[in-house]
């Protein structure tokens, strides 16, 4: 169940209270047409998966794992050359996304990717090895470069 206070429709109006219920179907109190409301609810699901974990609190525990399920499979198409580079603390105890509420977990540094196809954050344990390996080459060389003064 997701309910919105409003969302931005393909044509630039905002829609006000609009969602989809659990059973699935619309909530429209206002009567939009539904076939705005359904594409406007896409984009705006589209854009809180984008950013998971952080926006894990809006998907239930069955979507959340559903995304956890396809974090290797988003890994193994990112591109390390051209995809956003994260890092934060997170769970050293088999949950970097911190999808449970473990708050006696121990924490480390972890790095974290992400591009427009990936669907949200994938963390580098998620990457296959060659992967892993690019990311902190990138990194490497990136940092060299803001050392190197500049003319």
């Amino acid at each position: 169940m997701s309910r919105y206070e409003w969302v931005i429709a393909n044509d630039g109006t905002k829609l006000f209270q609009i969602g989809v219920l659990a059973d699935g179907s619309l909530y429209n109190p206002n009567g939009y047409p539904e076939a705005a409301v359904r594409a406007a609810l896409t984009v705006a699901h589209a854009d809180q998966m984008s950013r998971m974990p952080w926006t894990r609190d809006a998907f239930t525990p069955e979507e959340q794992q559903a995304w956890l399920a396809t974090r290797q499979a988003a890994g193994a198409a990112i591109d390390i050359q051209t995809c956003e580079l994260g890092c934060w603390y997170a769970s050293d105890d088999g949950d970097p996304y911190g999808l449970t509420d473990d708050d006696a977990c121990q924490v480390g540094k972890h790095r974290f990717v992400r591009s427009p196809v990936s669907n949200g954050w994938v963390h580098e344990g998620d990457l296959p090895l060659e992967k892993a390996r690019a990311m902190y080459d990138r990194i490497e060389t990136e940092a060299e470069a803001r050392k190197r003064p500049h003319h």
